[in-house]
């Protein structure tokens, strides 16, 4: 794929792993859109990565928020070509039965559920283009399971699941899926 003049959106972006993606992705002369929860986050990101840098603030857990984001990349940027998503959350060594239900259900809405709105947001207009790629961030926890890590070891095995499956699916479309590790 080449990737000069095209646009990506990168979730996480503000920072860690997703602002390397952005970075490297703009030497590649792409646009890209810092999308993270922490907007000031991202803004600060974008500003040390120059014009090709866009921030916006997006809750990977809403789709509502995904709507706005799309919406407001797109009317800037065009039409996303590669969408990035690498938001993800991790605690401290925990046991499994020491996890609370709410970390729980956070961990898994934001790593799981917020790679799937990412999916539904972004998919749908990459099939009817006929091309286009999807990187959805896992961890060496999702192919191998680490005590005191459980519950982000269910949610990254879910996000291999989850992107193996999608790229039988989109594979016929001329869409591309990868899980980044």
């Amino acid at each position: 794929m080449d990737l000069a003049g095209k646009t990506a959106f990168v979730t996480g972006g503000g920072g860690g792993i997703g602002a390397g993606i952005a970075a490297a992705l703009i030497e590649r002369g792409m646009n890209v859109a810092l999308a993270d929860i922490d907007l000031e986050r991202a803004e600060q990101e974008a500003a040390k990565l120059g014009e090709h840098a866009r921030a916006v603030r997006i809750d990977v857990t809403d789709e509502q928020s995904w709507a706005a984001a799309k919406a407001e990349v797109e009317a800037e940027l065009g039409p996303v070509d590669l969408l990035c998503n690498n938001a993800g959350i991790a605690t401290s060594p925990l046991l499994l039965d020491e996890t609370s239900p709410r970390l729980f259900a956070k961990i898994m809405a934001v790593n799981v559920t917020g790679v799937f709105n990412g999916i539904y947001t972004f998919a749908p207009d990459m099939k009817a283009r006929g091309k286009g790629h999807i990187v959805n961030t896992s961890s060496l926890n999702g192919l191998l399971a680490h005590g005191t890590f459980g519950a982000y070891s269910a949610s990254k095995f879910a996000v291999t699941g989850m992107t193996d499956a999608l790229r039988q699916e989109l594979a016929p479309f001329g869409v591309g899926v990868s899980t980044l590790y």
